[in-house]
């Protein structure tokens, strides 16, 4: 079943941009009678296309079925090379991320200005919103503009991590670290660019609150972290 991000009216009428009602029109070919989900700041619910020309849909009732994890969890990513961005922010949709914040670091080989829109940063906001679509999120991730090193050090979390390859093999796992969460508290991990977090910045993220982790016995590249941190925090955030 089709869903999309819509208003609701307080009558129960369905308000669609114009994108996506024309993608239900022309390309889905929606017909009078038929069913489809509509997600509404963070609440979901069943609606029926009551006329395709012109397109009126109203709200049935509520879909029960909680999707979204037992908190908000947020990835700061440093910028990579190709296409791998789109992969995370893909693949953290799917996997439950609440927000994204790709930054700039030491490293960080694609350079670019903090701040800056371009067109790189739509594509992953709109792969974020087709990703959550698909998976059939309740709300659609928040992908940030970008920011420097600094600014990501004092993004007001509750648990704030930074994955280190130092501590591989260690104890220091996401599930040990977060053996005393409690459901609604909100969590940051950072992951680094394609040559790791300098030592330097490393100490100033833990100097500023970060606890340093572990992700495993082996050394991932970077895009896979990102991934494999979402799986095991969504893990851990829908128990």
């Amino acid at each position: 079943m089709q869903r999309f991000f819509a208003k609701i009216e307080d009558d129960g009428r369905v308000v669609l941009n114009n994108d996506d009602a024309h993608h239900l029109v022309s390309s889905v070919r929606i017909k009078s009678g038929e069913k489809i989900e509509i997600a509404d700041n963070g609440h979901s619910f069943l609606a029926e296309v009551i006329s395709a020309s012109p397109l009126e849909i109203k709200v049935l009732e509520p879909i029960e079925i909680e999707r979204e994890l037992n908190g908000h969890v947020s990835l700061a990513f440093s910028l990579l090379k190709g296409d791998h961005n789109e992969l995370v922010v893909m693949k953290g949709t799917e996997l439950g991320a609440y927000s994204f914040y790709p930054f700039l670091s030491e490293r960080t080989i694609i350079r670019t200005e903090k701040g800056k829109e371009d067109n790189r940063l739509k594509r992953l906001r709109s792969i974020a919103k087709s990703s959550a679509q698909q998976s059939r999120r309740s709300l659609i991730p928040e992908v940030y503009s970008y920011i420097d090193y600094n600014e990501v050090l004092s993004l007001p979390h509750k648990w704030k991590f930074i994955a280190y390859e130092g501590e591989a093999c260690s104890s220091n796992t996401l599930r040990n670290a977060l053996k005393d969460y409690k459901k609604g508290e909100d969590v940051l991990v950072l992951i680094g660019p394609e040559g790791g977090f300098s030592e330097k910045e490393v100490k100033k993220a833990i100097d500023s609150g970060f606890k340093a982790i572990s992700l495993g016995r082996t050394i991932l590249r970077a895009e896979t972290a990102s991934i494999s941190t979402l799986a095991l925090l969504g893990d851990i955030l829908s128990e």
